[in-house]
Protein backbone atom coordinates (compact mmCIF):
# COMPACT_ATOMS: atom_id res chain seq x y z
CA UNK A 1 0.00 0.00 0.00
CA UNK A 2 1.58 3.13 -0.81
CA UNK A 3 2.24 6.02 1.87
CA UNK A 4 0.22 9.16 1.82
CA UNK A 5 2.26 12.88 2.02
CA UNK A 6 -0.50 15.55 2.84
CA UNK A 7 0.16 18.68 1.25
CA UNK A 8 -1.12 22.11 2.80
CA UNK A 9 -1.36 25.16 0.43
CA UNK A 10 -2.54 28.66 0.64
CA UNK A 11 -2.39 29.57 -2.63
CA UNK A 12 -4.06 27.29 -5.06
CA UNK A 13 -1.46 27.67 -7.86
CA UNK A 14 1.54 26.45 -6.71
CA UNK A 15 -0.25 22.94 -6.12
CA UNK A 16 0.11 21.78 -10.11
CA UNK A 17 4.10 22.74 -9.67
CA UNK A 18 4.77 20.93 -6.63
CA UNK A 19 2.48 18.50 -7.54
CA UNK A 20 5.25 17.11 -10.29
CA UNK A 21 7.84 17.98 -8.17
CA UNK A 22 6.69 15.53 -5.90
CA UNK A 23 5.76 12.82 -8.55
CA UNK A 24 9.31 12.94 -9.54
CA UNK A 25 11.31 13.32 -6.32
CA UNK A 26 8.41 11.20 -4.45
CA UNK A 27 8.12 8.41 -7.10
CA UNK A 28 4.30 6.19 -7.21
CA UNK A 29 5.00 4.66 -3.72
CA UNK A 30 3.89 7.89 -2.28
CA UNK A 31 0.46 9.01 -3.26
CA UNK A 32 -0.11 12.98 -2.39
CA UNK A 33 -2.93 14.70 -0.95
CA UNK A 34 -3.30 18.03 -1.14
CA UNK A 35 -5.33 20.33 1.10
CA UNK A 36 -5.94 23.69 -0.40
CA UNK A 37 -7.36 26.42 1.74
CA UNK A 38 -7.75 30.02 0.59
CA UNK A 39 -8.73 31.15 4.19
CA UNK A 40 -5.56 30.91 5.51
CA UNK A 41 -4.33 33.42 2.97
CA UNK A 42 -7.09 35.77 3.20
CA UNK A 43 -7.11 36.19 7.59
CA UNK A 44 -2.98 36.72 6.51
CA UNK A 45 -3.40 39.32 4.21
CA UNK A 46 -6.19 41.24 6.16
CA UNK A 47 -4.65 40.94 9.68
CA UNK A 48 -0.94 41.22 8.28
CA UNK A 49 0.16 38.20 10.89
CA UNK A 50 -0.37 34.84 11.91
CA UNK A 51 -3.36 34.89 14.42
CA UNK A 52 -4.80 32.05 16.07
CA UNK A 53 -7.67 31.58 13.49
CA UNK A 54 -4.20 30.49 10.96
CA UNK A 55 -2.95 28.47 13.85
CA UNK A 56 -5.82 26.50 14.74
CA UNK A 57 -6.94 26.11 11.01
CA UNK A 58 -3.84 24.57 10.27
CA UNK A 59 -2.88 22.08 13.28
CA UNK A 60 -6.95 20.98 11.95
CA UNK A 61 -5.80 20.59 8.94
CA UNK A 62 -2.65 18.64 10.35
CA UNK A 63 -4.98 16.42 12.82
CA UNK A 64 -7.12 15.71 9.44
CA UNK A 65 -4.48 14.33 7.49
CA UNK A 66 -3.34 12.14 10.34
CA UNK A 67 -6.73 11.00 10.81
CA UNK A 68 -6.85 10.07 7.03
CA UNK A 69 -3.22 7.82 7.01
CA UNK A 70 -0.70 10.32 6.11
CA UNK A 71 2.70 9.63 7.23
CA UNK A 72 3.52 13.44 7.29
CA UNK A 73 2.37 17.10 6.24
CA UNK A 74 4.38 19.48 4.52
CA UNK A 75 3.45 23.10 4.61
CA UNK A 76 3.99 24.84 1.19
CA UNK A 77 3.84 28.65 2.78
CA UNK A 78 6.94 30.19 3.60
CA UNK A 79 4.71 33.20 5.61
CA UNK A 80 2.78 30.90 7.68
CA UNK A 81 5.45 28.35 8.24
CA UNK A 82 5.49 28.89 12.00
CA UNK A 83 2.18 27.57 12.15
CA UNK A 84 4.48 24.18 12.01
CA UNK A 85 5.73 24.49 15.23
CA UNK A 86 2.43 24.87 17.32
CA UNK A 87 0.66 21.79 14.82
CA UNK A 88 3.57 19.48 15.37
CA UNK A 89 3.25 18.37 18.87
CA UNK A 90 -0.57 17.51 18.76
CA UNK A 91 -0.09 14.93 16.14
CA UNK A 92 2.28 11.49 15.95
CA UNK A 93 3.78 12.45 12.62
CA UNK A 94 6.33 14.73 10.96
CA UNK A 95 5.21 17.97 10.20
CA UNK A 96 7.47 19.41 7.68
CA UNK A 97 7.60 23.77 7.05
CA UNK A 98 9.33 24.62 2.88
CA UNK A 99 11.66 26.72 4.19
CA UNK A 100 13.98 24.28 6.32
CA UNK A 101 15.96 22.09 4.52
CA UNK A 102 16.74 25.24 2.36
CA UNK A 103 17.72 26.66 4.94
CA UNK A 104 19.88 23.95 6.11
CA UNK A 105 21.65 23.54 2.93
CA UNK A 106 22.54 27.32 2.70
CA UNK A 107 24.39 27.52 5.84
CA UNK A 108 26.32 24.63 4.62
CA UNK A 109 27.47 26.95 1.23
CA UNK A 110 28.57 30.16 2.94
CA UNK A 111 28.51 33.14 5.28
CA UNK A 112 26.97 35.40 3.40
CA UNK A 113 23.01 34.63 2.81
CA UNK A 114 20.59 36.43 0.69
CA UNK A 115 16.77 36.14 1.08
CA UNK A 116 14.73 37.15 -1.34
CA UNK A 117 10.71 37.44 -0.92
CA UNK A 118 7.67 38.95 -2.47
CA UNK A 119 5.74 39.69 0.61
CA UNK A 120 7.96 40.79 4.25
CA UNK A 121 5.31 37.87 6.15
CA UNK A 122 7.41 35.03 3.36
CA UNK A 123 11.06 37.41 4.43
CA UNK A 124 10.68 37.42 8.32
CA UNK A 125 9.73 34.03 8.66
CA UNK A 126 12.84 32.83 6.22
CA UNK A 127 15.24 35.25 7.96
CA UNK A 128 13.94 34.47 11.69
CA UNK A 129 14.50 30.86 10.60
CA UNK A 130 17.80 31.42 9.02
CA UNK A 131 19.16 33.28 12.15
CA UNK A 132 17.89 30.56 14.78
CA UNK A 133 19.02 27.88 13.11
CA UNK A 134 22.72 29.34 12.54
CA UNK A 135 22.58 30.41 16.11
CA UNK A 136 21.81 26.73 16.87
CA UNK A 137 24.84 24.97 15.30
CA UNK A 138 27.02 27.66 16.07
CA UNK A 139 28.14 29.08 12.74
CA UNK A 140 28.27 32.29 11.73
CA UNK A 141 26.07 34.39 8.96
CA UNK A 142 25.21 37.21 7.39
CA UNK A 143 21.98 37.74 6.67
CA UNK A 144 20.71 40.04 3.81
CA UNK A 145 16.91 40.05 3.56
CA UNK A 146 15.40 41.65 0.07
CA UNK A 147 11.55 42.05 -0.45
CA UNK A 148 10.78 42.70 -4.23
CA UNK A 149 8.75 45.36 -4.79
CA UNK A 150 5.25 45.05 -4.40
CA UNK A 151 3.98 44.94 -7.88
CA UNK A 152 5.41 41.28 -7.85
CA UNK A 153 3.37 39.78 -5.12
CA UNK A 154 0.08 41.93 -6.85
CA UNK A 155 1.19 40.33 -10.49
CA UNK A 156 1.35 37.03 -8.61
CA UNK A 157 -2.06 36.85 -6.93
CA UNK A 158 -3.19 38.44 -10.06
CA UNK A 159 -2.17 35.19 -12.05
CA UNK A 160 0.01 37.53 -13.96
CA UNK A 161 3.35 35.47 -13.55
CA UNK A 162 5.37 36.70 -16.55
CA UNK A 163 5.41 40.31 -14.48
CA UNK A 164 6.51 38.60 -11.25
CA UNK A 165 9.23 36.37 -12.64
CA UNK A 166 10.53 39.56 -14.33
CA UNK A 167 10.38 41.51 -11.18
CA UNK A 168 11.65 38.30 -9.43
CA UNK A 169 14.46 37.81 -11.79
CA UNK A 170 16.05 41.75 -11.27
CA UNK A 171 16.04 41.25 -7.64
CA UNK A 172 17.50 38.44 -7.82
CA UNK A 173 20.78 39.27 -9.90
CA UNK A 174 21.34 42.55 -7.64
CA UNK A 175 21.51 40.40 -4.40
CA UNK A 176 23.77 37.51 -6.13
CA UNK A 177 26.28 40.38 -6.76
CA UNK A 178 27.40 39.96 -2.89
CA UNK A 179 25.75 37.04 -1.61
CA UNK A 180 27.63 33.31 -1.48
CA UNK A 181 23.66 31.86 -2.15
CA UNK A 182 20.60 33.37 -2.20
CA UNK A 183 17.03 31.77 -0.95
CA UNK A 184 13.86 32.48 -3.07
CA UNK A 185 11.48 33.28 0.47
CA UNK A 186 8.43 31.22 -1.50
CA UNK A 187 7.66 28.28 -3.69
CA UNK A 188 5.71 30.39 -5.65
CA UNK A 189 9.01 32.54 -6.90
CA UNK A 190 11.01 28.93 -7.93
CA UNK A 191 8.99 29.68 -11.47
CA UNK A 192 10.95 32.55 -12.07
CA UNK A 193 13.92 31.23 -12.42
CA UNK A 194 13.82 28.47 -14.59
CA UNK A 195 14.71 29.88 -17.90
CA UNK A 196 17.63 31.78 -15.86
CA UNK A 197 20.98 30.43 -16.60
CA UNK A 198 22.15 30.46 -12.77
CA UNK A 199 25.44 29.63 -13.66
CA UNK A 200 26.35 33.05 -14.71
CA UNK A 201 25.09 34.40 -11.44
CA UNK A 202 28.10 33.02 -9.94
CA UNK A 203 25.74 31.98 -6.52
CA UNK A 204 23.71 29.06 -5.90
CA UNK A 205 20.03 29.63 -5.95
CA UNK A 206 17.98 27.75 -3.77
CA UNK A 207 14.25 27.20 -3.21
CA UNK A 208 12.48 25.21 -1.00
CA UNK A 209 10.29 23.24 -2.97
CA UNK A 210 12.60 20.77 -4.53
CA UNK A 211 14.69 20.42 -1.27
CA UNK A 212 11.71 20.14 1.57
CA UNK A 213 10.30 16.96 -0.87
CA UNK A 214 13.99 15.37 -0.61
CA UNK A 215 13.23 15.89 3.57
CA UNK A 216 10.16 14.28 3.07
CA UNK A 217 11.90 11.54 1.29
CA UNK A 218 13.86 10.81 3.76
CA UNK A 219 11.78 11.54 6.66
CA UNK A 220 9.56 8.18 4.51
CA UNK A 221 12.49 5.98 4.61
CA UNK A 222 13.52 6.59 1.34
CA UNK A 223 10.81 5.40 -0.91
CA UNK A 224 10.66 6.15 -4.30
CA UNK A 225 9.89 3.38 -6.42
Amino acid sequence: MARLLALVHTVRSVMPSIESLAAGVLGPAVERLHIVDDLLLHDLLAHHAITPFVHRHFAHHAAEAEELGASAVLLTCSSIAPCVDTAAPAVRIPVLRIDEAMVDRALTLGRRIGILATIDLALDAVYDLTRRTAEGCGKTAEIEPVLCRAEAYAAMLAGRREEHDRIVRESLRQLAGHSDVVLLAQGSMATAVEEMDLAALGVPVLSGPRLALERVKEVMGGVAE
